[in-house]
């Protein structure tokens, strides 16, 4: 598996439009040449992504593809993502497994990460690198800074009541 947070942007959307107009138009108003630095070096990284900390956490994770892709960085994106919920549930074979609900409109869906294709994680890193762009837009202005901030802030600390829920739980069935 290699560490796409060492990737260019670019590469890592596979130059997706939406991500590449998205983060042409967030270079021009940060003054930064978003699309070929390296995620790491980006503000929403280094502000935000990397306090994402899943040591002591072994997601299940789907049995192809995880030699194609960054779980690590994808599991960040998913629980950092504003627009959707996630919790860590344990498997009949005392596994975490990361499910995800996406809701639109009326609609949701709900699956797990071990459960998705290919096609299915490829997309989903799309997805949310162009929320988080978005996200990034939102804090030139004034306005939005500070509901972006506390938005953040909320989302990482149920990050770590979850993580020390799930950890919790493991620990339970690991000594019962």
């Amino acid at each position: 598996m290699g560490d796409f947070t060492k990737k260019p942007l670019k590469e890592i959307s596979g130059n997706d439009d939406e991500v590449i107009t998205k983060a042409k138009k967030l270079g021009e108003i940060g003054n930064l040449d978003i699309l070929n630095r390296r995620l790491e070096e980006l503000p929403f990284y280094k502000e935000y992504l990397r306090y994402y900390d899943m040591t002591g956490i072994d997601i299940r994770l789907p049995k192809f593809g995880r030699h194609s892709f960054d779980f690590d960085l994808l599991i960040k994106l998913i629980v950092a993502s504003h627009s959707n919920t996630y919790d860590f549930v344990w498997s009949k074979n005392h596994e975490i497994r990361l499910a995800i609900k996406v809701s639109t409109g009326m609609k949701s869906t709900s699956k797990c990460l071990d459960e998705l294709t290919t096609r299915q994680i490829a997309k989903m890193y799309n997805i949310y690198l162009v929320e988080l762009i978005e996200l990034e837009l939102l804090l030139y202005e004034d306005l939005e800074r500070s509901i972006i901030l506390q938005g953040r802030k909320r989302s990482l600390q149920l990050f770590y009541e979850k993580k020390a829920k799930a950890f919790k739980m493991n620990l339970y069935t690991i000594f019962a």
